[in-house]
């Protein structure tokens, strides 16, 4: 997917589109000359070649004349309202694409995090087939889920899954009996008892982040 999809409007076609507008608001009238490039680049803080370049830009749509010996004449407002016109279409086709990369973009975010818990539910469910009720079962607490950060009785554990947290690994350190007070981190070793269906609770509550597995 293209990066680079957002782009900027180049100044000197912002200055075109602004003069246009300028045309279209009954500012100029058809015949008028316009001012010279030097107070335009003035007024507009750029280079009289930027100037220069939206003046051609309007010339060649059918805008302007522009006349060597004496200057820039307005010669249709009907064009300049054509050019304004066609520049938000563009605008908005622009636009369209880009809320369509934006989405495609959280599509394959969503798709991924979709896949990782759906991978670890199939892992933890395969080892949840060799486990029993009073043997404790391994959980790790995964980088996508809610429930890092939050305590276990913030997280009502038992009363959510039937299953009971009988000691966290974590790194070196192994915490027997948590209290409702421990914390749970990414990356945490679970050991949990339970029968089969409060396992499978619990396995589900830790990658879902904490929604509750019996809804």
């Amino acid at each position: 997917m293209d990066k680079n999809k957002n782009t900027t409007l180049p100044v000197y076609r912002r200055i075109a589109v602004d003069i246009s507008q300028d045309i279209v608001s009954g500012k100029y009238r058809e015949g008028q000359k316009l001012s010279g490039r030097s107070i335009l680049s003035s007024q507009y803080g750029v280079s009289p070649e930027t100037i220069r370049k939206a003046v051609y830009l309007l010339k060649d749509v059918g805008v302007f004349d522009v006349k060597n010996t004496s200057g820039v004449y307005l010669i249709s407002v009907q064009k300049a309202a054509d050019f304004l016109m066609q520049f938000h279409e563009v605008q908005r086709v622009n636009n369209a694409k880009n809320e369509l990369f934006a989405w495609m973009e959280r599509q394959v975010s969503e798709t991924s995090a979709a896949m990782e818990k759906i991978q670890f539910i199939i892992n933890a469910s395969g080892r949840l087939n060799k486990s029993t009720p009073y043997t404790p079962y391994e959980i790790v607490v995964p980088p996508a889920s809610a429930v890092a950060g939050k305590s276990i009785s913030d997280l009502n554990f038992w009363h959510m899954t039937g299953a009971t947290i009988v000691a966290i690994e974590r790194g070196e350190q192994t915490i027997l009996s948590p209290g409702p007070y421990s914390s749970l981190l990414i990356g945490d070793i679970l050991y949990i008892v339970g029968d089969e269906q409060a396992l499978n609770a619990a396995i589900h509550f830790v990658a879902d982040g904490g929604n509750n597995p019996k809804q």
